[in-house]
């Protein structure tokens, strides 16, 4: 007579009550270690991009004649600054100069992006001795500037590379 456990299997005359069929255990392993190795490769293979929600402060004195970046991991030795696709930054301008400066970010390379905004201002003019912050999301990969803008002219470009 052949024995039912709880756990469904049935032991016959070749097995005895107690032990699980070998092959339905080397499917079990076999189908854990396939699951492990999923799991693993997933972990491995995920995009090497700059994690969400990481808010970088950038703060960036405004004069009549130059915009200036501190220097940090994003700005390179020659000046040139770079961030990474998908950085957030929340650039907080100061105003050290005599006039009200209106700042622009500008996109500067050809993008095909449906609904893409060239240039976009930071709100009204900056007066000096002001902070003005500014938050943006780089989406993309391209050539963007920052402007200042004196009385309706453009009087500084500081141009920004996302990679």
């Amino acid at each position: 007579m052949d024995t039912v456990f709880s756990n469904g299997y049935t032991a016959g005359a070749d097995l005895e009550p107690g032990k699980r069929p070998r092959r339905r255990v080397a499917r079990f392993v076999l189908a854990c270690a396939i699951g492990l190795l999923c799991v693993g490769a997933t972990a491995a293979t995920a995009p090497a991009t700059t994690a969400p929600g990481v808010l970088n402060h950038v703060k960036v004195i405004i004069t009549d004649t130059a915009i200036l970046i501190p220097k940090d991991q994003f700005v390179q030795k020659d000046g040139i600054t770079r961030y990474p696709r998908g950085a957030l930054i929340e650039f907080v301008f100061t105003n050290k100069g005599s006039k009200p400066i209106s700042i622009q970010l500008a996109v500067q390379s050809k993008v095909k992006f449906n609904g893409l905004v060239k240039a976009a201002s930071i709100g009204p003019p900056i007066k000096p001795g002001q902070v003005r912050h500014f938050q943006v999301n780089f989406f993309f990969r391209g050539d963007f500037a920052l402007k200042s803008v004196i009385g309706g002219k453009v009087a500084v470009v500081r141009p920004i590379i996302i990679f």
